[in-house]
């Protein structure tokens, strides 16, 4: 049983890394279940084993790819740093795992550029969605605190902050794909978040 247990979860984890590079490259509505058993190794019915649907498939691969990216995020909010440097900290890891996390990446490019939304896909994102939006506020409590230890300019809008430093990060990811990948997004990661800090930091 232990083993049947073990080689269920290995052809599991084996459809979700390569669902993630087949809606990467072809998009939702154009993937077919046979492309993504082929490209697992596995029939299409060990797939329907595991997930219901192609619906249920691109939801848990949303979910499995941002996760490690999200506990590394997640991390760095209980951290000892100050709010400055965890500020500045989200924001470098946000534009490094573009390049380091390979299933982050995959998961931003399939639905940033490649797939149309309707409801059935909505469970997938939505929670991704909400875990932005979590470090949005984040991003705002952080510029109070900086505001009230001197760090961040004390006429500084927190409000205002959280939601220019997310979209610029955004921004920069999606000119990142837009682009084909062709600037160094990892490298420059700390020369961008230095350029947008600038206009809040203390000096």
């Amino acid at each position: 049983m232990k083993r049947t247990k073990e080689e269920a979860e290995e052809t599991r984890a084996a459809i979700m890394d390569a669902s993630l590079r087949v809606f990467a490259a072809k998009g939702y509505s154009r993937t077919r279940l046979e492309e993504v058993a082929k490209e697992a190794g596995v029939t299409r019915g060990a797939i329907y084993w595991h997930f219901d649907n192609k619906a249920k498939l691109y939801c848990a691969a949303v979910l499995e790819g941002v996760s490690g990216y999200q506990k590394r995020l997640s991390e760095i909010l209980v951290s000892d740093l100050s709010p400055l440097a965890k500020i500045r900290s989200l924001m470098e890891g946000w534009l490094a795992a573009l390049e380091e996390d390979e299933a982050y990446r995959a998961v931003i490019e399939m639905t940033l550029t490649r797939t149309e939304f309707d409801e059935e896909l909505q469970e997938g994102v939505s929670d991704w969605f909400e875990f932005v939006e979590r470090l949005q506020q984040a991003i705002v409590d952080l510029v109070r605190e900086g505001i009230e230890v001197g760090e961040i300019r004390s006429d500084s809008d927190p409000d205002l902050a959280g939601l220019a430093l997310i979209s610029y990060l955004n921004g920069i990811e999606e000119t990142w794909f837009l682009q084909q990948c062709q600037f160094p997004v990892r490298d420059m990661a700390h020369r961008l978040v230095e350029f947008i800090l600038r206009g809040i930091e203390r000096t």
